[in-house]
């Protein structure tokens, strides 16, 4: 899903009531990142207020029951709390407060919600915290289609959701409804000068439809899932159900340190240490 971080001071700038028209053109704060599903688009201002525009389908909206937002307003759920990051899936929204209290809504039917609740409850219509995470803080969230990722402050890797086609990287299962940690470790490959044999600590995840991908504390690429049109980046057609690490590039070089990672639905890119862009 699409998720639009503003880093640029000068761009921060842009107040949200000039994007897509905010509630009779009110001054709602400075924009920092949007993040947008199928049919549902939420706002993020910089000092942690969450805006919400969409249909309200499987309680998308986040305001109770299936309420559709028209114009963009607040999330009043979240209203007392500073939210710092957002991000969305096709239909469910996650969000992290400044106390790396992480809240789900939306639909539920794959378990991306990470709720443990009885599995006839197909979707939570306002914020809901996530129990699983009551004594570990959350720095860093992501969401793919269905599913969903979060890293904690120790750089351990969470996922849940969908995990039909391998994208959570927790081996062969369908659904996950309870956060389970996914593990990166990597034998050092004979004749990688970068490699060695460790575990791995995460910075930041991303995910398309069936694939996931993960930039390491020491800027190592991982990535898992489908890899039917080759967006894991490595010489496996088939699902690859475990975070392997990527290496090499399409001429067969070793990869500079990766900076950052961006999933599409069925495609990765990355930016190198050198800048250098690798699709």
């Amino acid at each position: 899903m699409l998720n639009y971080i503003i880093e640029n001071e000068s761009t921060s700038e842009q107040k949200v009531h000039a994007v897509e028209g905010a509630v009779d053109k009110e001054d709602l704060g400075y924009l920092v990142q949007i993040c947008t599903g199928k049919q549902h688009t939420v706002y993020l201002t910089a000092d942690g207020c969450v805006y919400i525009k969409g249909t309200g389908l499987y309680g998308t909206s986040g305001k109770g029951g299936a309420v559709k937002c028209s114009k963009i307003e607040l999330l009043k759920p979240l209203s007392e709390k500073k939210v710092i990051q957002i991000a969305c899936g096709e239909y469910h929204t996650l969000a992290i407060t400044q106390s790396m209290n992480i809240y789900s809504w939306g639909r539920r039917f794959e378990g991306q919600l990470g709720i443990a609740v009885e599995d006839k409850i197909e979707a939570v219509s306002k914020p809901t915290f996530i129990p699983f995470f009551n004594k570990i803080e959350v720095k860093y969230i992501a969401a793919g289609h269905y599913s969903s990722f979060c890293i904690s402050q120790e750089g351990d890797l969470y996922g849940w959701g969908e995990a039909r086609l391998g994208q959570l990287g927790c081996g062969k299962q369908s659904l996950v409804f309870t956060p389970q940690k996914i593990n990166l470790r990597n034998d050092k490959t004979q004749g990688n000068p970068f490699g060695e044999c460790k575990d791995f600590r995460v910075k930041k995840i991303a995910s398309g439809f069936s694939h996931t991908a993960a930039i390491t504390e020491d800027n190592s690429l991982f990535a898992w899932g489908l890899n039917a049109l080759g967006q894991i980046g490595v010489n496996e057609k088939n699902i690859v159900w475990w975070p392997v690490q990527v290496e090499k590039d399409v001429n067969n070089e070793w990869l500079h340190k990766v900076k950052d990672v961006v999933c599409g639905h069925s495609f990765t890119f990355i930016i190198d240490g050198i800048l250098s862009l690798y699709p």
